[in-house]
């Protein structure tokens, strides 16, 4: 374990798995490893409510008029809005468009929302500079990683899960 969280005090740690985290970003080739991530987060280190938005299944069903699109992004907007935290992870390389939009709707609908937010950025590539600059405007709180490392994933992991006891030392007067 990290020395930031052996040194957490135990009645924040109480709560840890109360704190609702949904983590972001391009699905196809990097979905298992969005859900990787996740499941360490819930296994290594407690946060058992951590989930990627697709694997969330508490949201209502799908009604028989709707169409897939319209069902997932209001699927997305619910758990932008309801989620304890809110984390946004942008490999390089990858059409990150959905977890773009999703951002730019805590930026422009949610904004007192993005105080429990986090952006991991891949520090191999440059974003798009509307992107860039929506995040610094609106203050995310940004981490960064180097996805040319063998240990990229296990790097986001320990990023994610020190701004998940953040976010916990935070909000812990809000849980139950």
């Amino acid at each position: 374990m990290q020395s930031w969280f052996k040194d957490t005090p135990n009645s924040v740690l109480d709560k840890q798995s109360l704190l609702t985290v949904t983590i972001y970003g391009p699905y196809g080739f990097y979905t298992k490893r969005l859900q990787r991530i996740a499941r360490l987060i819930r296994q290594k280190y407690n946060f058992k409510n951590t989930y990627i938005v697709k694997d969330r299944r508490d949201f209502r069903k799908r009604l028989l008029n709707e169409t897939p699109v319209i069902y997932f992004t209001e699927k997305s907007y619910y758990y932008l809005l309801h989620s304890h935290v809110n984390i946004f992870i942008f490999y390089c390389g990858p059409h990150a468009e959905s977890a773009s939009m999703e951002l730019q709707f805590i930026s422009q609908n949610l904004r007192e929302k993005v105080p429990c937010c986090a952006v991991m950025k891949d520090t191999q590539c440059n974003m798009a500079t509307i992107l860039e600059g929506q995040m610094r405007i609106t203050k995310f709180r940004v981490d960064k990683f180097d996805s040319h490392t063998h240990s990229c994933d296990d790097d986001i992991t320990e990023l994610v899960a020190a701004r998940c006891i953040e976010f916990l030392i935070e909000k812990y007067h809000l849980l139950p």
